[in-house]
Parts: structure tokens; sequence; C-alpha cells
């Protein structure tokens, strides 16, 4: 899997951003993340994965609402041809860690 990018928000917050890789840059990419966030304010359950292809890349989301506080909306951008079965895996962790480390389930 190529990992290009790595962004946790909390609310309408970024707590946490990694870039490991070439991406968009933020100007043409923030109003897809600010929907996600808007997403947020309306989700009931939490959404275990989902895909988004972009142009040159693939975003994955997450969700987590047991922590204290706000959501937490985990996103993971990689390369188009990475197989979801392995990003699923790696979101799913990585929402599972952050999330206990925050004090969720």
């Amino acid at each position: 899997m190529m990992l290009r990018n790595i962004l946790v928000i909390q609310g309408k917050e970024i707590i946490y951003n990694r870039k490991y890789g070439e991406t968009y840059p933020w100007e043409a990419i923030a109003p897809l993340y600010l929907s996600l966030t808007y997403f947020l304010d309306e989700i009931v359950d939490d959404v275990e994965i989902d895909f988004m292809n972009t142009v040159h890349y693939k975003i994955a989301y997450s969700t987590n609402s047991s922590v204290p506080g706000r959501p937490l909306l985990f996103i993971f951008v990689t390369d188009l041809g990475d197989p979801n079965d392995i990003i699923k895996e790696q979101i799913t962790l990585f929402n599972s860690e952050v999330s206990k480390m925050l004090g969720g389930v």
C-alpha cells in the first residue's frame, strides 16, 4: 500500500496530519475534507470504512464516536491501485489504536 496522507479530524479541527508522499495541494482538497467534517455532525452509526476515488488518489475514511467529545474522522489518502482490503485492515487498526489512546472504546 502506498499511503500518501493520514488525517484525523475531530469536529472541524484537524488533530493529526501526516504526509508520506505527494498528494493534491490543500486548497484543491479542502472542500472534500470540509464536506466530510459536516458529515460527522449527522452520523448516527459509525462508518467502518468507505472509499472515494478521485482522479489520482483513493480516499478512505472511517469514523469513531466512542471517544469523549466529538466523533473522530480518520482519512487515508492512498494510490488508486491499492487494494481495498489492505486499506480497510490498516485504517481499522489505526482507528482502534488512536481511539483507545484518546479514551474511547
